[in-house]
């Protein structure tokens, strides 16, 4: 799902972009490796998005044109299953996340929550990026509360 956001929010269905407006969006990793050209994503970005599981860290790259970042999250609802594994690309208009590994679509809630409250009058990129990792660190922050409490 790819939006443009500006007056309003809409979706693009044909990722036909512009440097004028304001985009947001998450894929699938399968979807990325379709569309990725008309990003202008260069393929080495590509590769270590299909090569995670060699990263055992989170990281960050940066490219002339965007900011490329791998994230992996303990799943705090719960932490039997596999850690939760996203990508991101940060353009100067775009916001770009890209679902790795998501049993529980957590981070689609989360997008998916920010998305629904998105308030589009004055919006910028780094209100969409802090709206969206906002969303993420509060429900650890909660959970880390909730353990505290248990143990005292």
């Amino acid at each position: 799902m790819l939006f443009r956001i500006n007056d309003k929010k809409e979706e693009v269905l044909d990722y036909c972009i512009d440097k004028k407006n304001l985009y947001m969006g998450i894929i699938l990793f399968d979807e990325l490796e379709k569309v990725y050209k008309l990003f202008s994503i260069e393929d080495s970005a590509i590769e270590k998005c299909k090569n995670i599981g060699e990263l055992n860290y989170n990281t960050v790259f940066l490219n002339n044109n965007y900011l490329f970042g791998v994230i992996s999250l303990i799943n705090s609802r719960n932490i039997f299953l596999k850690k939760d594994q996203f990508a991101f690309y940060i353009f100067k208009n775009i916001f770009l996340i890209i679902i790795l590994d998501d049993d529980d679509s957590h981070i689609l809630s989360v997008f998916n929550n920010m998305y629904t409250h998105l308030d589009e009058s004055n919006i910028t990129i780094a209100k969409i990026i802090y709206l969206f990792f906002n969303g993420l660190i509060i429900n650890d922050y909660q959970y880390i509360e909730r353990l505290q409490d248990d143990i005292e």
